[in-house]
């Protein structure tokens, strides 16, 4: 839409697009070069001068763009510039076969079928590291033997431990997540367990892991108010509560039970 021809005119930018005229500098968006268009639109002042009243979209006409053939299928872009207050796009109408213009009708009908539009994704959920085991000879008062980046379960308590003690507790989040990688050589049970303190005492708080997977590197999320007292009645881990122990073990020593990467997160929104 213009009042005038010098608002009419604009340029483009595209996907495969060249400048033309004798040269096949390239004209894709955001680059320096840009194809001039000249719609033709009959009995119109040449130059804003020559006319009263603002720079206005007072007429609207269609106007032709020829697109390459793209070599590959996929998002194309098309960038459509102009430099002229007034100057307007009401619509844009994409055809591999059409000939003409759309009749008001069929513009109606083309924007009815096109549907709502996309809605922007909603944020995802970042996840901040409370504790994170490096497994590369920095990490302080792991438990279990620490080869080549991997932590191997110990005899304890006649079960394969492994785990990670702190000097500091660390606060339970409002939403937050134990992660880690295992690996098993034979079938075994597996189980995470955080010691939580709790009337001057810490108290085992276990989450069974559900199937464990033989001769993979498998990784595990659980929710930390998923832990429930291990040996006694009492309510999950909540929010505010404190642990430094984090321990995973297997229930049978022969069982070739590895961590390859153990963490702590909070999830924030």
């Amino acid at each position: 839409g213009g009042c005038c021809q010098e608002v009419f005119d604009f340029s483009c930018q595209g996907t495969e697009m060249e400048a033309g005229r004798g040269t096949r500098e390239p004209a894709e968006p955001g680059s320096g070069v840009a194809v001039p268009v000249k719609p033709y639109v009959p009995n119109l002042k040449k130059t804003h001068a020559q006319h009263n009243g603002p720079k206005q979209p007072a007429r609207w006409e269609w106007t032709s763009l020829p697109l390459p053939r793209y070599a590959k299928a996929g998002v194309q872009k098309l960038r459509i510039l102009g430099d002229q207050k007034g100057f307007s796009v009401a619509a844009v109408v994409v055809s591999a076969v059409r000939t003409g213009v759309p009749t008001e009708a069929e513009l109606k009908e083309l924007i009815r079928g096109r549907g709502d539009r996309p809605r922007p994704a909603a944020p995802q959920p970042k996840p901040i590291a409370i504790v994170a085991c490096a497994f590369d000879g920095t990490d302080r008062r792991l438990v279990g033997d620490l080869r080549e980046k991997s932590l191997y379960g110990v005899p304890l308590f006649d079960l394969c431990f492994t785990g990670v003690e702190k000097d500091q507790s660390i606060v339970i989040p409002e939403q937050g997540e134990l992660r880690f990688t295992y690996f098993l050589k034979s079938p075994t049970e597996v189980t995470a367990r955080l010691r939580v303190d709790r009337g001057g005492k810490t108290i085992p708080c276990d989450i069974p892991i559900p199937s464990p997977v033989v001769g993979t590197p498998t990784e595990v999320r659980i929710a930390l108010s998923d832990f429930k007292p291990a040996f006694e009645k009492g309510p999950n881990v909540a929010p505010g509560e404190t642990t430094r122990m984090i321990y995973i073990f297997a229930t049978r020593a022969d069982a070739g039970f590895r961590l390859d990467a153990l963490s702590v997160v909070e999830i924030r929104k």
